[in-house]
């Protein structure tokens, strides 16, 4: 997970600021989301991993509320909201959700399941492939 966790750090906020990235103001889902991409793993301000954690803090549902209406969060709000821990621990949450998401999938590549009784090498090498693609669909 660590190596994981780099490689993914390293695209999505490479020369950026690591944890303390803070990307531009975008909207989704056609503008039912709207926020910026926070931290090491570029987490959107409106991921569920991401809002819970954030939003637990005193002054944290505001925090939230301010960055989906455009507002630059500085590095001292991103670190009292979204702490480099919390960050980890969302990537963490995230990584294993998306597992065991992805085990339940049959392999685009080879037409079979990504789990079984005794799962080879190269099906665990299907498995870490394929969890980083899934990224978008939930971060």
């Amino acid at each position: 997970m660590r190596s994981l966790g780099n490689a993914i750090a390293e695209i999505e906020s490479a020369g950026s600021g690591d944890y303390k990235a803070v990307g531009i103001h975008t909207c989704a889902d056609g503008g039912l989301n709207c926020g910026r991409a926070l931290g090491r793993y570029q987490f959107m301000s409106y991921n569920p991993y991401a809002v819970q954690l954030i939003a637990a803090k005193p002054g944290g549902k505001e925090f939230l509320s301010q960055v989906e209406q455009r507002h630059q969060p500085t590095e001292a709000e991103l670190f009292e909201f979204f702490p480099a821990s919390d960050q980890d621990r969302a990537f963490m949450a995230d990584m294993a959700n998306k597992i065991q998401l992805t085990q339940q999938q049959i392999d685009p590549a080879t037409g079979q399941p990504f789990t079984g009784d005794s799962p080879s090498e190269t099906l665990r090498e299907r498995l870490i492939e394929r969890v980083p693609q899934r990224k978008g669909s939930l971060f």
